[in-house]
């Protein structure tokens, strides 16, 4: 079986493209019309899912060893969210792997309900948490209309194959003037300026689509939301995966760090923020 395809622009369906670079055999590509970058050709939805499934693609083990710095982090945006939605309501969580935002949400009286592709992590939130997840394509759960008050999709829109089709699905079962939330790299930052095709995010057999908040605001506009605004946004993180992570941009700091304990590394927490992710809030017109 063929593994992947050639599309046209995931938001404008045009075919009028130029190259910018290629990662992994992957080429990344800017449509000429409204400027989204996207892969093409991208790996086949089959092919995703699986990798979701084997835990290729946003893998549980690392959700479950964050679980402490992913309170932090969903406790922060918990207070973003509620500064455009105060009184707590129902809250749907697109991609929610283990769950954790959902947890953080129900401890500050919100009900909650998750989708997530990786069977595994649903099945872990389900046992560990409590929650109600879902573990298939939320695109294929056809939600009752005008039922949520807020949806949040963190770090998701980016992995969608049809991000249009998405959102349109979000603001058919969110009620009149519900938020949407939605966290995704920012490939118009200083960084990926800089580092091109060594981003950190730079992930193409996961991220189909590299958003600018002028491409998201196209989106939204073309869904039927209109967008509050943006701001950039971090993440606690331990030294550890932090400078693991570095590794997309140097293997030095790793490797010298390997004369520190594991377990050092893992104590230390701290909130970064290079600046290349953005927090997008919008309302449904």
């Amino acid at each position: 079986m063929e593994k992947t395809e050639s599309i046209r622009c995931p938001l404008c369906n045009s075919t009028d493209e130029k190259y910018l670079f290629s990662k992994e055999g992957f080429k990344v590509v800017q449509c000429n019309k409204c400027e989204l970058v996207y892969i093409n050709p991208r790996l086949k939805a089959k092919v995703l899912e699986k990798l979701y499934n084997i835990n290729e693609i946003s893998p549980e083990p690392y959700y479950e060893k964050n679980i402490s710095q992913d309170f932090k982090n969903f406790s922060r945006r918990l207070k973003l969210i509620q500064k455009h939605r105060e009184k707590p309501g129902k809250l749907l969580d697109i991609g929610c792997n283990i769950g954790t935002l959902m947890k953080v949400a129900e401890e500050n009286g919100w009900e909650t309900v998750g989708v997530e592709f990786n069977k595994s992590a649903a099945a872990f939130g389900r046992k560990r948490f409590g929650l109600e997840i879902l573990d298939r394509d939320f695109m294929k759960v056809k939600f009752k209309p005008s039922f949520f008050d807020v949806v949040v999709m963190n770090d998701v829109i980016e992995h969608v194959t049809d991000p249009v089709a998405t959102l349109k699905e979000v603001r058919r079962i969110l009620k009149k003037g519900g938020v949407l939330f939605m966290s995704t790299p920012n490939i118009d930052a200083f960084l990926p300026k800089i580092t091109r095709s060594k981003w950190l995010h730079l992930k193409p057999n996961e991220h189909l689509i590299f958003f600018t908040p002028k491409t998201i605001k196209i989106l939204l506009d073309k869904t039927g939301f209109e967008m509050k605004g943006w701001q950039s946004i971090g993440r606690v993180r331990s030294l550890e995966t932090m400078l693991f992570k570095s590794q997309s941009y140097s293997k030095i700091p790793y490797t010298m760090s390997k004369i520190i304990p594991v377990k050092i590394k893992e104590s230390l927490s701290f909130y970064i923020d290079p600046r290349d992710e953005m927090a997008v809030f919008a309302v449904k017109k």
